[in-house]
């Protein structure tokens, strides 16, 4: 039961770092829309499409780091700074959970710009 509950407490950890970098994302991309565009649509537009480029990026990533991962294992150590900020979540999941905040954040932005 501890392995779960570490394992739910990393993927809560990183849906909550994938959410605020594709937030910050988003906000960035949308403030370049707006000064390149000078209407709101253009901005979120420009959010959407950024945020749908950069997850599409993390899914790339993700499908690199499943096709190597035979041919060079993960060696990670109990001293690694990756295991102690995360104990059960490797760097797959990471990718995964990331490129969905971002996909998610990209399709908040579709639905707001369809609804104006």
């Amino acid at each position: 039961m501890s392995g779960l509950r570490a394992w739910l407490s990393d993927l809560g950890r990183l849906i909550a770092a994938g959410v605020i970098l594709a937030g910050a994302a988003s906000l960035l991309l949308f403030a370049i829309g707006l000064v390149g565009g000078h209407t709101v649509l253009s901005g979120l537009s420009t959010a959407k499409s950024g945020c749908f480029v950069i997850g599409a990026l993390c899914l790339f990533f993700l499908a690199g780091l499943l096709l190597t991962r035979g041919k060079h294992p993960e060696k990670a150590t109990p001293q690694s700074g990756w295991r102690k900020k995360f104990s059960a979540a490797g760097y797959c999941t990471a990718a995964a959970v990331m490129a969905v905040c971002f996909l998610g954040v990209g399709s908040a932005a579709d639905y707001l710009l369809r609804l104006m």
